[in-house]
């Protein structure tokens, strides 16, 4: 989990395009990367990251788990919980055990 902003999303000019503080855990050797592709809000964010890391310490797939996870956000009662704003920066990049990849 990179738990800062925009650690999913970085352009740098005459390189391949877009890349990431993620790109380089995922060079080392670590098969999953959570990671947020603009700056959000640190209330809003510490809600969905901890109902995603309850959801991985029950077991679930990280991808499901984030899913899951920003979906409860999008239902809360929360008004800036439920904009897409507070909760769709973040993505899950590498294998996932549900896929296997």
């Amino acid at each position: 989990m990179l738990a800062a902003c925009e650690t999913g999303n970085q352009y740098v000019p005459g390189s391949e395009g877009v890349t990431s503080l993620a790109r380089a855990f995922l060079a080392a050797g670590v098969p999953t990367v959570v990671a947020s592709l603009w700056s959000v809000d640190d209330r809003t964010t510490a809600d969905l990251l901890d109902a995603f890391h309850r959801r991985l310490w029950d077991g679930e797939d990280p991808v499901d788990a984030l899913r899951e996870a920003q979906l409860g956000m999008l239902r809360g009662t929360d008004a800036a919980g439920r904009s897409p704003r507070a909760w769709a920066a973040f993505e899950v990049i590498g294998a996932s055990a549900k896929n296997g990849s």
